[in-house]
C-alpha cells in the first residue's frame, strides 16, 4: 500500500515537471518569435527608409561636412579622431628589399597623438620585429588641407639574412642582428577630393639602429624622400588604402659595409586600414531612420483621415 502510494506521487510529481517544462519551451518560442518577428518588422522599415532620396540626401550633406571638417588618415597622412581604434596590413622591404609583413593595431588616444603596435615578420630569410608607434600633430590648415605630423617608430629587430644563394658572390645582403631601432620622421601632406578621401605626403626620416651585443655597432641610416598616396573609402569611409616608394642610405655613405643594407629603393610598400570606434554615423542613422519614420507616419494618418 505504501508502495502504491509512492509511486502515485512520483508518476504525479514527473507529469507535473513535464507540463511547466512544455509550458516554458513553448511560452520561451512565443517570446522568441514575437522578438524576431519585431527585429524583421524594423529592419525592414529602416531598408525602406534608407532608400528614400531625402534620407539619402541628408545622409550625403552629413557625411560630407563630417569628412570635411575632421578627416582620418592611417596610414601618414593624418590622425585618427579620439577614441576611434585601426586595425592594418602593410608591406615593408626597406629590412631586406623584399617585403616584410607589419601587422598593426592604431588607437586614437587624442586630437594631437596616438599609438600604436606593429608585429612583422619576413619569411626571405629572416626578419622579426616588434614595434611602438607613437603619432603626433604638428599642424593642421583649418580648412584641412595642409597637415604636417610626426611618426616616431621604436622597436626590436632580429635579422638572419644571406641571399649569397640568389646572388651569386654578389654582396647584395648577408647581416646577422639583433638591434634596437629609433626612427622619427616627419610627414607633410595634401588632402582633397569631395569627402577629402585623396592624400599624397611626403615623408624624409633617420634611422639609429643599436646593436645589443655591440654597443659600438651603431648604423645611422637617412631617408631623404619617401612619397606615399592614400585613398580612404566605404560607406563610413572606415577603410583605405596606401602605396608609397622612396629610398634609404647610411649617413656617412660608406659607414656601413656593403652587404650590410639594401642598397635599392623601396618600390612600392602599399598598406589595407580599417578602422571602427567613430559614433557619428551610428548616431546620424538613428537620427534620421527617427526623424522619416515619424514623418511617414505623420503623412498616413493625415491621408487617413482624408
Amino acid at each position: 500500500m505504501k508502495n502504491s502510494f509512492i509511486k502515485k506521487a512520483l508518476v504525479i510529481l514527473f507529469s507535473l515537471i513535464t507540463v511547466i517544462m512544455v509550458s516554458a519551451d513553448n511560452s520561451g518560442d512565443n517570446g522568441s518569435t514575437s522578438k524576431d518577428e519585431t527585429k524583421a518588422k524594423e529592419k525592414r522599415v529602416d531598408e525602406r527608409v534608407e532608400k528614400t532620396d531625402e534620407y539619402k540626401k541628408e545622409f550625403f550633406e552629413a557625411k560630407k561636412k563630417h569628412e570635411n571638417d575632421y578627416p582620418v588618415f592611417s596610414q601618414k597622412g593624418g590622425m585618427l579622431r579620439p577614441m576611434d581604434h585601426s586595425f592594418y596590413f602593410r608591406t615593408d622591404d626597406e629590412w631586406t628589399g623584399f617585403s616584410t609583413l607589419e601587422f598593426g593595431y592604431r588607437f586614437g588616444a587624442a586630437e594631437y597623438f596616438n599609438v600604436a603596435v606593429e608585429f612583422g615578420v619576413s619569411p626571405i630569410p629572416y626578419v622579426f620585429l616588434a614595434t611602438a608607434l607613437f603619432h603626433l600633430k604638428i599642424y593642421e590648415s583649418p580648412n584641412k588641407i595642409f597637415f604636417m605630423g610626426t611618426r616616431i617608430r621604436v622597436g626590436y629587430k632580429y635579422q638572419d639574412s644571406d641571399f649569397r644563394f640568389m646572388f651569386g658572390d654578389t654582396p647584395y645582403l648577408n647581416l646577422k642582428r639583433q638591434s634596437i631601432y629609433l626612427a622619427p620622421d616627419v610627414t607633410v601632406a595634401f588632402r582633397f577630393g569631395r569627402f577629402k578621401e585623396f592624400c599624397v605626403y611626403y615623408t624624409a626620416f633617420p634611422k639609429f639602429d643599436f646593436d645589443i651585443f655591440d654597443r659600438t655597432n651603431t648604423q645611422i641610416f637617412f631617408c631623404p624622400v619617401m612619397l606615399g598616396f592614400e585613398v580612404r573609402f566605404g560607406t563610413e569611409m572606415e577603410w583605405s588604402f596606401a602605396i608609397e616608394s622612396g629610398y634609404t642610405m647610411p649617413m656617412p655613405f660608406d659607414s656601413v659595409p656593403t652587404g650590410e643594407w639594401v642598397n635599392f629603393p623601396s618600390l612600392a610598400n602599399v598598406g589595407v586600414h580599417y578602422r571602427f570606434g567613430d559614433k557619428f554615423y551610428k548616431n546620424l542613422k538613428k537620427e534620421l531612420k527617427a526623424k522619416y519614420e515619424n514623418k511617414n507616419n505623420s503623412e498616413k494618418e493625415k491621408s487617413e483621415n482624408i
